[in-house]
């Protein structure tokens, strides 16, 4: 038994028993330290070597071992060496500090934390190694293997040469750089963590990565026999050229580049790919056919599709600041979704034939607009969720019969919409007294079902939905709102609302309406309770009629038959 509570310093330090020797104690030992043969020093608490300022060694003779158990031995600006055992049971390790270095052979059986400071190393962990956060574990030239988990939080480095990283779990929160990574469990390896991996790396034969979360890397080829498996997360490629390489299995991924410089996307019969993510303002070219089954997410930069990209039924073409450069073949009907923050006109992402265009989504950041480039027809649900849409005087949004809505204050079309109207219901199931209150009546007590539509329309100084439910004709029914008063009305600016709504009709004979809009048009010397709606067709007022229904306080008149 040894019991350390003050210092060991100067010359040599030799464990010689043969068979156990237990070591103690809250002391230092700063002496040059070797296990011998047929020792097995075993650690009772823990304990330190060195003291981050006198340079110190560890040495694992050929036939000795340092048994740590459950408990930390902390080696500060030591350098370990030596091919005998280490071992560590649940919870025990070596823990570096300072500039320390550790080059062990396939026998160090035990975990490996990086605790400060830079640790060089090489050779064969065979636990788990940790990084921690502000720490660098920097293994040169050398190979180094780690057949546990890994879970790096600070940074490992290396100029060349290998690193292999064999356990079941790779949490990479910090980066990973220099020379290669090698993915080389035989079975399943999950990748996680919000840090990245410019080492090119290689999954190897016989290895499944996993992605538990998004993760960046710069380059990856799976050989032959690997498998690369990203659920599903986003595998994020930075790489110049083709960064996505080998024979291997990858299947329904979902891979999105993200390089500085001119990137090509892998076409290869072993690779499809469920999302495509184009995030490079150099461009990004897909030179063979390749289907994307699921999402093409146009973040940055042009996509040089040429002819060969193919969009299956019910895929989704995500746009920020992408563009395509030319029009996909569309297998079916397809979603396009506008996120971001970029301000931009609509392109060849948005079919302009009327069936091809299932839901529309404006997902957009803040006061962020899509201005349409095009008539565009939403057979599906025109979503509005964030950011403005605007038409124009030559381009408007036609939502077909099966078409729905959905938007708020905070995203709303500025412009027009005219929706279809297909044959109304039975009125048997139209309740007389019913009256028709913005937003709070459910379109099946409407009677209307999809005969009852909102308008979600606005102009750019306010928001100003219309909410219509046609109780007689088939057809469309057009609805544009506008600031001011309508040229040539006559009416008093210091008693009318500052805004107006343009109504088309077609085919459409009687409908209940219901307009809110904001409480900045109503003048200040209106009497707001006192309002009427005035139909003014050809430049004349013709129908002054006060509302069946008008809410001061939310601000909606509605007018029912």
């Amino acid at each position: 038994n040894i019991v350390n509570n003050g210092t060991i310093t100067g010359g040599a330090f030799n464990f010689t028993r043969s068979g156990i020797q237990n070591l103690s104690g809250s002391g230092t030992l700063t002496a040059a330290i070797t296990i011998l043969a047929g020792s097995i020093t075993t650690l009772t608490s823990d304990v330190t070597f060195g003291n981050g300022i006198a340079a110190t060694s560890l040495a694992l003779n050929t036939g000795g071992t340092l048994a740590v158990g459950g408990n930390t031995l902390t080696v500060n600006g030591v350098s370990i060496s030596g091919v005998g055992a280490f071992t560590s049971t649940a919870g025990g390790k070596l823990r570096t500090q300072g500039t320390t270095s550790v080059n062990v052979g396939a026998a160090f059986a035990g975990s490996l934390e990086v605790n400060n400071g830079t640790t060089t190393g090489s050779g064969t962990v065979s636990g788990s190694l940790t990084v921690l956060s502000g720490a660098t574990l920097n293994t040169t030239n050398q190979s180094f293997i780690v057949n546990g988990d890994l879970t790096n939080n600070g940074t490992i480095t290396k100029s060349s040469n290998t690193f292999t990283a064999g356990g079941a779990n790779i949490l990479n929160n910090g980066t990973i750089t220099g020379g290669s990574l090698n993915f080389s469990r035989a079975g399943t390896q999950i990748l996680s963590g919000t840090g990245s991996i410019s080492s090119a790396a290689t999954i190897l034969a016989g290895s499944t990565v996993a992605l538990g979360s998004n993760h960046q890397l710069t380059s990856l080829s799976v050989s032959t026999g690997g498998t690369l498996n990203t659920a599903t997360f986003m595998l994020f490629l930075n790489g110049a050229g083709t960064p996505l390489a080998g024979a291997g299995t990858m299947l329904n991924i979902n891979i999105t580049h993200n390089g500085g410089a001119a990137q090509t996307v892998q076409t290869a019969a072993n690779v499809t790919y469920n999302q495509l993510g184009i995030e490079n303002a150099a461009g990004v070219t897909l030179p063979a056919a390749k289907t994307v089954a699921q999402r093409l997410i146009l973040t940055n930069g042009p996509f040089n599709n040429g002819a060969f990209l193919t969009l299956a039924n019910g895929a989704t073409i995500a746009r920020d600041n992408g563009t395509l450069q030319s029009a996909p073949t569309l297998s079916g009907v397809i979603n396009v979704d506008y996120f971001g923050a970029s301000t931009i006109t609509t392109g060849i992402e948005l079919p302009g034939t009327t069936n091809q265009l299932s839901s529309l989504i404006m997902n957009k950041i803040g006061m962020a607009t899509v201005t349409l480039d095009k008539n565009v027809t939403v057979n599906g649900a025109l979503t509005l969720t964030g950011g403005s849409l605007i038409t124009t005087a030559a381009f408007r949004i036609f939502v077909a019969a099966t078409g729905t809505s959905t938007g708020s204050a905070a995203s709303f079309v500025i412009g027009t919409i005219q929706k279809t109207f297909g044959a109304p219901p039975d009125p048997a199931f139209r309740n007389a007294s019913e009256k028709l209150v913005f937003g709070a009546i459910p379109n099946s007590l409407l009677g209307g079902g999809s005969n009852t539509f909102v308008y979600f329309v606005g102009t750019a100084s306010g928001y100003s939905p219309a909410t219509i439910n046609v109780d007689s004709g088939v057809g469309s029914f057009t609805v544009s709102p506008a600031t001011g008063i309508i040229s040539g009305s006559g009416l008093d600016p210091a008693k009318t609302l500052a805004r107006y709504w343009s109504l088309t009709a077609s085919g459409i004979s009687r409908a209940d309406i219901a307009f809110q809009y904001p409480q900045a048009d109503v003048p200040g010397g209106a009497v707001e309770s006192q309002f009427k709606f005035v139909r003014n067709t050809g430049g004349s007022n013709t129908t002054f009629v006060a509302p069946t229904g008008l809410n001061t306080a939310s601000n909606v008149a509605t007018l029912t038959n």
